[in-house]
């Protein structure tokens, strides 16, 4: 069980305080949040924009010490934020989503299953009063009471839940046979899969760099993908290629030691005069011309 943490005395900004935009105080106020998401949300704004960072690198222990929940519940909350773009999680840091437009403000996933256990909680049943009788008689009508009692008891509420049960497996065999195109993740990383490819494909370029800046230009440009690692291969591919595309040059093949061939071979010539050290310097320099020593 999580520790309880009592609070006394009056809140000071000289004990610490952090900074929060208008626009993420307004997206906070519109998102609709769990308690366990909302005190999560909290956590990590205090653990990132109390520190003054950003992002920031934070396991499930320190979260859950922070809100009172049990560490096991953490990852599900973080995953539930982090698919509705409200966290981000680039090279297991994590933070807040500057780019509220990018938040999923109403989590339709959670009202469904919500719905559906409601409606399994709250099933009424109806019975029929049977005023007593002869045997053969009582014995008839508590058959019928019974038959009665199986064709009244679906009421709406079991045929919205049957209705509901079927749509949501029918989305998702449907998203199974034939994936969908989609934004760039919000908690794409480089796993140790993309890194072994990357080292066998001999992909010598900064992979955290490239990586920010394929989901960079794919963010800014709205692009979707069905399968966002293949794209990210590609974009490794491309970014080997323009690397050995503009390596430095080397040296000119006309150039060899201080000077150009062409000067060394005057220079070395059996009719030339010795040369002195401020003329050798002055050529280097190319201060003066090829003229007679």
């Amino acid at each position: 069980m999580a520790e309880v943490i009592e609070f006394t005395g009056k809140a000071r900004v000289d004990d610490g305080f952090y900074r929060v935009a208008n626009q993420l105080g307004r997206a906070l106020c519109r998102v609709r949040l769990s308690d366990r998401e909302s005190r999560v949300v909290q956590a990590v704004m205090m653990k990132t924009y109390g520190f003054n960072k950003s992002m920031d690198w934070m396991c499930n222990a320190q979260i859950a010490e922070l809100t009172g929940i049990h560490v096991t519940n953490i990852g599900k909350v973080k995953s539930a934020l982090k698919r509705r773009n409200i966290l981000i999680v680039i090279d297991k840091q994590i933070g807040l989503n500057p780019m509220t437009d990018e938040w999923v403000y109403e989590d339709r996933r959670s009202e469904i299953k919500s719905q559906v256990r409601l409606v399994k909680t709250s099933t009424p049943t109806r019975t029929k009063k049977v005023s007593p009788d002869s045997g053969g008689s009582q014995s008839r009508l508590d058959t019928k009471s019974v038959s009665t009692r199986k064709k009244v008891s679906p009421d709406n509420h079991n045929r919205q839940d049957t209705i509901t049960k079927d749509k949501v497996t029918k989305d998702s065999a449907r998203e199974r046979r034939a994936p969908r195109a989609s934004p760039p993740p919000s908690d794409f990383d480089i796993s140790t899969e993309l890194f072994n490819w990357a080292t066998k494909n001999e992909i010598v370029v900064d992979l955290t760099q490239e990586t920010e800046k394929f989901l960079d230009y794919h963010r800014a440009k709205g692009s979707t993908f069905k399968d966002w690692t293949a794209a990210w291969r590609n974009w490794m591919r491309n970014a080997k290629r323009f690397a050995a595309n503009h390596k430095p040059k080397a040296a000119n093949d006309n150039e060899t030691g201080l000077f150009t061939k062409e000067i060394q071979e005057w220079i070395d010539a059996p009719d030339a005069s010795p040369i002195s050290e401020e003329r050798r310097a002055a050529l280097m320099a190319g201060a003066i011309d090829y003229g007679t020593f």
